[in-house]
């Protein structure tokens, strides 16, 4: 929303140097020619960039111009203006633009020659300022559009009033060009609207004939457009749900995977503690078998050792005559005992051969 806060007079009519302040709602009120008119008249030519509805505040039809404006016509005959010669004039509008939180300035500047010729116009708009002396004198001096387009620079201005009004138009908010350069001077006017209908169709609504077909289509488009968005509502909460549950998938998928990670870990220790405790055997039994190994050379040494004492009894045994004549007596012992075994199996098998015969004796005896 953009406000307006102040306005500056420079020259126009018999206002030479005022700063009127705006808050709120304003009330304008005097008497006839106390200037509410000339005020209004100076707000919507700058905002409209026209001069077609001068002072049509108090009048429909206005005959009041841009050059009776700056040099301040009186309608005397034997002094018509008040201002002669060179004249330069100024209408300033400041706003409080609330979204950028700064002021800016859209004005017009004027410079008028003679009577008989239209005065020069700039219009411009200055971003980020705020009225002051500066802005419009030089000492005491009115600048002129050359010494204020000079002595201001980064001001944005148009000197064709078609392109004034997009440049206005632009800065309040991309405004219907057109709607809004006819609303002004019906909201500035006096007159009273006391027809509800025509307030609407003036300052709300474009005044058209009502096409019922075309507006029961309307309807039913709109209703359409209502199930189309409860069904897309519908299909936004399911689609909530769904990434609801999605995020509870995911939670436990980022559970399960540290879980697994755990396990992973407690696996991985698990497996260095068996390895170090592998590895501790491994050294441990390295230790052994190098003691064994060592005890196995000892004992190699010692069974050479005795082998090597074998040797030498049985070559001293071999040389020992008693030791031969032992050796002698067990062979013949042992010659002895195989050929009484062999005297035993034979009186065995006599005894055999005597019994059976015997029994054949007794049992032919008996048939006899």
């Amino acid at each position: 929303m953009k406000s307006l806060t102040r306005v500056r007079l420079i020259n126009w009519h018999r206002f030479e140097n005022e700063t009127i302040e705006f808050a709120g709602s304003v009330l304008l009120s005097g008497e006839n020619g106390a200037g509410k008119s000339t005020i209004l008249d100076a707000i919507q030519f700058v905002l409209t960039c026209s001069t077609a509805n001068f002072n049509k505040a108090a009048h429909e039809k206005g005959d009041r111009t841009l050059g009776s404006y700056v040099r301040c016509k009186t309608g005397k005959e034997d002094r018509p203006y008040e201002r002669n010669g060179n004249i330069s004039a100024h209408i300033a509008l400041e706003f409080f633009d609330e979204e950028k939180r700064q002021y800016f300035i859209a004005g017009a500047v004027m410079d008028s020659a003679n009577e008989e010729k239209e005065p020069a116009v700039r219009w411009y708009i200055a971003e980020n300022r705020e009225l002051d002396d500066e802005l419009f004198f030089t000492g005491n001096k009115v600048k002129s559009i050359s010494q204020f387009m000079s002595t201001n620079k980064g001001i944005k201005d148009e000197k064709t009033r078609i392109g004034a009004r997009k440049m206005i138009a632009n800065r309040f908010g991309r405004l219907d060009e057109k709607k809004f350069c006819s609303l002004i001077p019906k909201a500035l006017a006096f007159r009273p609207i006391h027809n509800i209908k025509e307030f609407v169709y003036i300052y709300v609504l474009d005044e058209k004939k009502v096409n019922i077909d075309a507006l029961r289509e309307n309807v039913r488009t709109f209703q359409e457009f209502e199930r189309m968005l409860r069904d897309v509502r519908r299909r936004i909460e399911e689609l909530e749900e769904i990434r609801s549950r999605k995020a509870e998938v995911d939670n436990y998928i980022r559970i399960d995977s540290r879980h697994e990670y755990y396990l992973a870990r407690v696996e991985q220790d698990i497996l260095a503690e068996a390895f170090d405790e592998a590895k501790s055997t491994i050294r441990q039994a390295k230790g052994s078998m190098r003691h064994l190994r060592s005890e196995e050379a000892k004992l190699d040494k010692l069974l050479a050792g005795k082998q090597e004492s074998i040797i030498q009894l049985r070559l001293e045994l071999e040389n020992d005559e008693k030791f031969q004549a032992k050796l002698e007596l067990e062979k013949r012992r042992r010659n002895l005992e195989e050929v009484l075994e062999n005297d035993r199996r034979r009186v065995g098998e006599l005894y055999e051969a005597a019994s059976e015969a015997a029994v054949g004796t007794e049992s032919l005896i008996s048939e006899l």
